[in-house]
Formats: C-alpha cells, sequence, structure tokens
C-alpha cells in the first residue's frame, strides 16, 4: 500500500511540473507522458486535471476569438475596398473575402456580419446625406441643390 501511496504523490508531483512548464496542455498527453490511462490519471489527480480542462479550454476560446477577429479584418479589408461601389451588397463583400482569403463563414458569423453589414452601409449613407445637406445648406454655396 505504501508503495502505491508513494507512487501517487510523485506522479502528482511530476504531473504539477509537466503543468507548470506548458510541456503538456491536454489529459491525454499528461497521461501519456506519466506513462498510465487517463482513467487513472482522473482518479489520482482530480484537481490538476480540471486544471488542464481550464487551461484547454481558455487556449480553445482564444484561438476561436482570434480566428474570428481576423474573419471579421478580412470582411472590413474587402468593404473598404468595395464601399466606392453604388451597388454594394453583403453578398459581393463576402464573396470577394471567399475569393481573395479563403475564408467562408458560418451562419453564426455571416449573421453577425450582415448586421455590421447593414450599420456600416447606413453609416455610409448617413454621411453622404450630411454632406449633401450640409452643401445644399451653405448660403455661400452657388450649388444647387439635386432633386
Amino acid at each position: 500500500m505504501k508503495r502505491n501511496n508513494r507512487w501517487k504523490t510523485f506522479a502528482k508531483t511530476e504531473l504539477d511540473k509537466l503543468i507548470e512548464s506548458g510541456v503538456v496542455t491536454t489529459q491525454m498527453e499528461a497521461a501519456d507522458r506519466l506513462g498510465i490511462s487517463l482513467s487513472y490519471l482522473r482518479m489520482i489527480a482530480p484537481l490538476q486535471v480540471a486544471k488542464l480542462v481550464a487551461s484547454r479550454k481558455k487556449i480553445l476560446r482564444d484561438i476561436s476569438i482570434t480566428k474570428q477577429q481576423q474573419k471579421f479584418a478580412e470582411f472590413q479589408k474587402s468593404y473598404e475596398a468595395l464601399k466606392h461601389l453604388d451597388s454594394i451588397s453583403f453578398e459581393k463583400v463576402a464573396a470577394r473575402v471567399r475569393d481573395t482569403a479563403h475564408i467562408k463563414f458560418d451562419y453564426k458569423e455571416s449573421a453577425f456580419l450582415a448586421k455590421r453589414f447593414k450599420e456600416l452601409k447606413a453609416h455610409r449613407s448617413a454621411d453622404r446625406k450630411t454632406r449633401r445637406n450640409q452643401v445644399h445648406r451653405d448660403p455661400i454655396s452657388t450649388k444647387k441643390p439635386k432633386r
């Protein structure tokens, strides 16, 4: 029995060292490094396994956020490149992103970007109207308003 307790203590300290050094990021990697099964690892070191799970979730969340930011940046670039067109549409911008950056959007991302596209387009048209009204209201201007 004492040998088993010594092994558990040794395995826990080794696992702590592996986690602190960043060598392992998943439960499987840790079990493989220690030469034990995954179920035995979970049994002898539940706190360390929970720490591994939490760090892995954080890593995956950070990767997901980074990918979303890259996709949005590409969408923004394509919008800026096409905004001079009179007949700009969400589909044209998304198609340009697919063609140039080889990025595809899932349903949730498409819905978010379509909403963002409407906001950008509304802001653009509001900006155009403001400029047109400033010219129209300018008493010094010799331009006649377009009707």
